[in-house]
Protein backbone atom coordinates (compact mmCIF):
# COMPACT_ATOMS: atom_id res chain seq x y z
CA UNK A 1 0.00 0.00 0.00
CA UNK A 2 2.84 2.38 0.87
CA UNK A 3 4.48 1.63 -2.49
CA UNK A 4 1.25 2.46 -4.33
CA UNK A 5 0.90 5.74 -2.45
CA UNK A 6 4.54 6.57 -3.21
CA UNK A 7 3.96 5.77 -6.89
CA UNK A 8 0.92 8.04 -7.05
CA UNK A 9 2.91 10.77 -5.31
CA UNK A 10 5.66 10.42 -7.94
CA UNK A 11 3.04 10.73 -10.69
CA UNK A 12 1.74 13.98 -9.24
CA UNK A 13 5.16 15.62 -9.51
CA UNK A 14 5.78 17.50 -12.77
CA UNK A 15 7.94 15.48 -15.16
CA UNK A 16 9.54 16.60 -18.39
CA UNK A 17 9.99 14.60 -21.59
CA UNK A 18 13.77 14.54 -21.01
CA UNK A 19 13.35 12.53 -17.77
CA UNK A 20 12.03 9.52 -19.68
CA UNK A 21 10.97 9.46 -23.28
CA UNK A 22 9.12 6.20 -23.74
CA UNK A 23 5.78 4.76 -22.67
CA UNK A 24 7.82 2.04 -21.00
CA UNK A 25 10.87 3.10 -19.03
CA UNK A 26 12.17 -0.46 -18.79
CA UNK A 27 15.40 -0.88 -20.67
CA UNK A 28 16.56 -3.76 -22.79
CA UNK A 29 17.74 -6.83 -20.84
CA UNK A 30 16.39 -5.67 -17.48
CA UNK A 31 14.14 -7.14 -14.82
CA UNK A 32 10.81 -5.76 -13.68
CA UNK A 33 9.03 -6.76 -10.48
CA UNK A 34 5.49 -5.79 -9.69
CA UNK A 35 2.36 -6.37 -7.72
CA UNK A 36 -1.29 -5.81 -8.40
CA UNK A 37 -4.80 -6.26 -7.14
CA UNK A 38 -6.79 -8.68 -9.31
CA UNK A 39 -10.55 -9.28 -9.40
CA UNK A 40 -11.82 -12.68 -10.57
CA UNK A 41 -15.19 -12.64 -12.28
CA UNK A 42 -15.67 -16.41 -11.87
CA UNK A 43 -15.39 -16.54 -8.08
CA UNK A 44 -16.20 -12.83 -7.50
CA UNK A 45 -13.14 -12.35 -5.32
CA UNK A 46 -10.15 -10.01 -5.08
CA UNK A 47 -6.60 -11.09 -4.48
CA UNK A 48 -2.95 -10.20 -4.76
CA UNK A 49 -0.71 -10.65 -7.80
CA UNK A 50 3.10 -10.83 -7.78
CA UNK A 51 5.09 -10.81 -11.01
CA UNK A 52 8.61 -10.66 -12.39
CA UNK A 53 9.29 -9.95 -16.05
CA UNK A 54 12.41 -10.08 -18.16
CA UNK A 55 12.48 -7.16 -20.61
CA UNK A 56 14.00 -8.43 -23.85
CA UNK A 57 13.66 -4.93 -25.31
CA UNK A 58 11.65 -1.79 -24.60
CA UNK A 59 8.66 -3.46 -26.25
CA UNK A 60 8.93 -7.19 -25.47
CA UNK A 61 8.79 -8.80 -22.04
CA UNK A 62 7.81 -12.15 -20.53
CA UNK A 63 7.77 -13.80 -17.13
CA UNK A 64 6.03 -15.67 -14.32
CA UNK A 65 3.17 -14.44 -12.17
CA UNK A 66 1.54 -15.77 -9.00
CA UNK A 67 -1.99 -14.71 -8.04
CA UNK A 68 -3.82 -15.63 -4.84
CA UNK A 69 -7.54 -14.94 -4.55
CA UNK A 70 -8.76 -14.44 -0.99
CA UNK A 71 -11.35 -16.81 0.44
CA UNK A 72 -14.93 -15.92 -0.35
CA UNK A 73 -17.89 -17.18 1.68
CA UNK A 74 -21.39 -17.36 0.26
CA UNK A 75 -24.65 -18.41 1.89
CA UNK A 76 -27.07 -20.31 -0.34
CA UNK A 77 -30.87 -20.48 -0.34
CA UNK A 78 -30.96 -23.24 2.32
CA UNK A 79 -28.39 -21.44 4.49
CA UNK A 80 -25.68 -23.62 2.96
CA UNK A 81 -22.29 -22.05 3.50
CA UNK A 82 -19.75 -22.35 0.70
CA UNK A 83 -16.17 -21.09 0.84
CA UNK A 84 -14.06 -20.70 -2.29
CA UNK A 85 -10.47 -19.65 -2.84
CA UNK A 86 -8.00 -20.07 -5.66
CA UNK A 87 -4.48 -19.42 -6.83
CA UNK A 88 -2.87 -19.31 -10.26
CA UNK A 89 0.59 -19.60 -11.73
CA UNK A 90 0.94 -17.87 -15.08
CA UNK A 91 3.67 -17.31 -17.63
CA UNK A 92 2.71 -14.33 -19.80
CA UNK A 93 4.28 -12.31 -22.57
CA UNK A 94 3.62 -8.72 -23.74
CA UNK A 95 4.46 -6.68 -26.81
CA UNK A 96 4.01 -3.01 -25.88
CA UNK A 97 2.89 -0.53 -28.54
CA UNK A 98 3.46 3.16 -27.89
CA UNK A 99 0.17 4.87 -28.74
CA UNK A 100 0.56 8.34 -27.24
CA UNK A 101 4.18 9.51 -27.07
CA UNK A 102 3.42 12.84 -25.42
CA UNK A 103 1.30 11.19 -22.72
CA UNK A 104 3.65 8.17 -22.53
CA UNK A 105 0.96 5.50 -22.85
CA UNK A 106 1.66 1.96 -24.00
CA UNK A 107 -0.88 -0.75 -24.80
CA UNK A 108 -0.12 -4.44 -25.18
CA UNK A 109 -1.68 -7.78 -26.01
CA UNK A 110 -1.13 -10.56 -23.48
CA UNK A 111 -0.50 -14.18 -24.39
CA UNK A 112 0.42 -16.83 -21.87
CA UNK A 113 -0.02 -20.14 -20.09
CA UNK A 114 -2.01 -20.69 -16.90
CA UNK A 115 -2.30 -23.19 -14.07
CA UNK A 116 -5.31 -22.72 -11.78
CA UNK A 117 -5.99 -24.39 -8.42
CA UNK A 118 -9.48 -23.72 -7.06
CA UNK A 119 -10.80 -25.08 -3.75
CA UNK A 120 -14.46 -25.08 -2.75
CA UNK A 121 -15.80 -26.31 0.60
CA UNK A 122 -19.49 -27.02 1.14
CA UNK A 123 -21.15 -29.14 3.89
CA UNK A 124 -17.69 -29.95 5.23
CA UNK A 125 -16.63 -31.53 1.94
CA UNK A 126 -13.78 -30.02 -0.03
CA UNK A 127 -13.69 -30.17 -3.80
CA UNK A 128 -10.43 -29.33 -5.56
CA UNK A 129 -10.23 -28.33 -9.24
CA UNK A 130 -6.93 -28.02 -11.07
CA UNK A 131 -6.48 -27.12 -14.72
CA UNK A 132 -4.10 -25.73 -17.29
CA UNK A 133 -5.25 -23.01 -19.64
CA UNK A 134 -4.32 -20.35 -22.16
CA UNK A 135 -4.30 -16.63 -21.25
CA UNK A 136 -5.35 -14.03 -23.78
CA UNK A 137 -5.86 -10.38 -22.91
CA UNK A 138 -4.80 -6.77 -23.17
CA UNK A 139 -3.33 -4.11 -20.94
CA UNK A 140 -1.94 -0.63 -20.75
CA UNK A 141 0.91 0.99 -18.86
CA UNK A 142 2.09 4.48 -18.16
CA UNK A 143 5.14 5.71 -16.20
CA UNK A 144 4.60 7.21 -12.77
CA UNK A 145 8.29 7.94 -12.28
CA UNK A 146 11.64 7.02 -13.76
CA UNK A 147 11.45 3.45 -12.38
CA UNK A 148 7.75 2.83 -11.70
CA UNK A 149 4.93 2.08 -14.16
CA UNK A 150 1.20 1.89 -13.45
CA UNK A 151 -0.55 -0.95 -15.30
CA UNK A 152 -4.06 -2.26 -15.83
CA UNK A 153 -4.91 -5.52 -17.54
CA UNK A 154 -7.80 -7.73 -18.59
CA UNK A 155 -7.06 -11.43 -19.07
CA UNK A 156 -9.40 -14.21 -20.15
CA UNK A 157 -8.23 -17.74 -19.35
CA UNK A 158 -9.40 -20.42 -21.77
CA UNK A 159 -9.53 -23.97 -20.43
CA UNK A 160 -11.43 -26.27 -18.09
CA UNK A 161 -11.51 -23.50 -15.47
CA UNK A 162 -12.25 -20.33 -17.46
CA UNK A 163 -12.03 -16.90 -15.86
CA UNK A 164 -12.02 -13.18 -16.61
CA UNK A 165 -9.61 -11.26 -14.40
CA UNK A 166 -8.99 -7.51 -14.15
CA UNK A 167 -5.70 -6.25 -12.66
CA UNK A 168 -4.51 -2.87 -11.40
CA UNK A 169 -0.96 -2.53 -10.15
CA UNK A 170 2.55 -1.13 -10.37
CA UNK A 171 5.82 -2.45 -11.84
CA UNK A 172 9.26 -1.42 -10.66
CA UNK A 173 12.39 -1.59 -12.82
CA UNK A 174 15.18 -3.39 -11.02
Amino acid sequence: MISLISAINCFSQEQTKEEFEHHCNFSERSLTVGFGVPYSNTISAIGINLRMYYNVSENICFGPEFTYFFEKTTIGENDDITTTNAFTFDFNSHYVFEVMEHHRLGVYPILGLNYTNEKETEHGETHLDEAFGLNLGAGFETPLSEKINLFSEFIHTFGTIEDNVIFLGVNWRW
